[in-house]
């Protein structure tokens, strides 16, 4: 009997530790946040080109992000095919193709995410786990005889010439009418529109340019707490055709006036005059908003390695960079001033009318997912997040000591998720996870211990990329790894505070998942050896 009691204590000592949730490998997991973790998870391995947004609309389309039609079907074959409802034909496609292409994307899948696609089982409901779900998806559309257009009435006649094919019931209107209820975000940036006007992109097709730049604003929501837009533009010159406003009808007028310049690629001078307006007038880092910069450009810079210089010291700034190459010239190294991983953050369009019409949505969705970088001159971060929002913030942590975050709220209520593997950490994958209400703060601390762990594994590489570090020093680069952390708004108006030391600083007043546990199990322990 004492050796059961003790077996018990130890074992909730060692599953109550346990606080992580990874929804993307938990069996029937659905929902809006499980399909973008397992998409974020898939895209940052760069094992396949952009997909400008398709996976995540066939997740929509088929079913609803799981919602729709699997809950009451997970016995069957519908439930079988789970969220991108993958069916025996396919599985058996991606399964059976053995090309070096096909197999090389395989050994990744499996090296990077744990997925085996050769011996994944649809009748013992393997697909109905996300993250093999969601591969096998993108497996399946890699392996297509056309590649993945990026307009959406393109991507809607794609789905169902390819995924859904002539035998399945869904149709092209279909497509695009759901697309019109599927969730979006709203982000809350300093954005920055870097705007190439050289003489290769001719007066005809800059104004394609213009109206890419109004419509992405136009469906901003701008104002001092949520977005602000600037603008430059450059050819042998550097133009700002705004600084950073609030002004809706002033930007885009400003926008739609843009002259054409129609001259030589000055990108090291756009780029290093992006990095001045930043530092000068950027929202300062202590408001947690991230800073965003757009460089769109139809050919290689004046001077590649300047050019590259100034994109470094620019995202050493904490600017996340999208870089857009536009047209048939190789963009080999343009690719490398992106922020990374490029998969993400370079895209190369055909020509300037798919910039205009199908860009802004993708960049609009890819911006509530970057990360403003934390303050080296404060330990504190006073901002606000809207209900079901998400504001992104990394910390650069030194593995000796750790780092604890303290949540408190000056009005609503608010989740901070923090990740060791994630660069999105959400409701669906996080390492920890508090809460905070007005009167009582929410409190995590990651100990060295735990750092180490990613230090010295596989994850490492996932989580810290290489862009990180060009915020870092040579000396402190062997001692930091970079933590993403998630605030999530929950009540309808959400003011917080978030402090940051080194170190553990927890105190016993706060909330925290692992303190409430460490406690009760302290409880249970006390209890068990009574017993005993």
């Amino acid at each position: 009997m004492q050796r059961f009691l003790l077996f018990i204590l130890i074992w909730l000592n060692v599953a109550l530790g346990v606080v992580a949730v990874d929804s993307t490998t938990v069996k029937q997991a659905i929902g809006t946040d499980v399909v973008r973790a397992t998409l974020r998870r898939i895209e940052d391995t760069c094992i396949f080109p952009q997909d400008f947004l398709f996976m995540r609309r066939v997740a929509w389309q088929e079913s609803k992000d799981g919602t729709y039609k699997l809950s009451s079907n997970w016995a069957n074959s519908i439930g079988q095919g789970g969220i991108w409802q993958v069916d025996q034909v396919g599985l058996d496609e991606v399964k059976n193709k053995n090309t070096a292409a096909m197999q090389s994307k395989k050994n990744s899948l499996l090296n990077q995410l744990q997925v085996d696609v050769n011996n994944l089982n649809r009748a013992n409901g393997d697909l109905e786990i996300p993250i093999n779900d969601g591969a096998v998806a993108r497996l399946l559309v890699s392996n297509f005889a056309a590649p993945i257009p990026i307009d959406l009435t393109a991507q809607a006649n794609y789905w169902k010439q390819y995924y859904n094919t002539a035998a399945g019931a869904g149709t092209v209107a279909d497509f695009l009418n759901n697309m019109q209820t599927m969730p979006k975000c709203d982000s809350s940036i300093d954005l920055m529109f870097i705007l190439d006007s050289s003489g290769s992109i001719g007066s005809g097709v800059f104004e394609n340019v213009r109206n890419f730049v109004t419509t992405v604003v136009a469906n901003l929501t701008l104002s001092e707490e949520r977005n602000r837009v600037g603008i430059i533009e450059f050819s042998d010159n550097v133009i700002v055709v705004s600084p950073f406003s609030t002004n809706k009808t002033a930007i885009i007028n400003a926008a739609n006036q843009m002259p054409y310049l129609g001259s030589g690629t000055a990108t090291t001078q756009a780029l290093d005059k992006a990095a001045d307006v930043f530092s000068r007038t950027g929202r300062d880092p202590t408001s947690g908003y991230p800073w965003v910069a757009v460089l769109i450009t139809d050919g290689a810079p004046d001077n590649s390695v300047t050019a590259l210089n100034a994109a470094t010291n620019l995202k050493s700034m904490g600017v996340t960079l999208f870089v857009v190459g536009v047209g048939n010239e190789n963009f080999t190294n343009l690719q490398t001033t992106a922020s990374k991983p490029t998969c993400v953050y370079f895209y190369s369009l055909d020509n300037y009318n798919s910039l205009a019409s199908a860009f802004p949505e993708i960049l609009s969705t890819r911006n509530c997912e970057v990360a403003a970088l934390a303050p080296t001159n404060s330990s504190i971060i006073t901002s606000n997040v809207e209900k079901d929002q998400t504001r992104v913030i990394k910390f650069p942590v030194n593995i000796t000591t750790g780092m604890t975050w303290k949540l408190s709220m000056a009005s609503g209520s608010a989740n901070i998720y923090a990740s060791l593997t994630s660069t999105s950490p959400s409701s669906a994958d996080y390492d920890y996870k508090a809460q905070s209400t007005t009167g009582k703060f929410g409190q995590i601390y990651i100990s060295p211990s735990d750092l180490r762990k990613i230090y010295n594994g596989t994850s490492f590489e996932r989580l810290s990329f290489r862009s990180d570090y060009e915020s870092i020093d040579e000396e402190s680069k062997n001692q930091t790894v970079f933590i993403y952390t998630a605030i999530q708004g929950v009540g309808d108006t959400n003011n917080f505070t978030l402090k940051f030391n080194s170190g553990d600083t927890l105190e016993n007043n706060g909330i925290s998942s692992i303190f409430l546990l460490n406690h009760w199990m302290l409880c249970v322990g006390v209890v068990l050896c009574y017993f005993i």
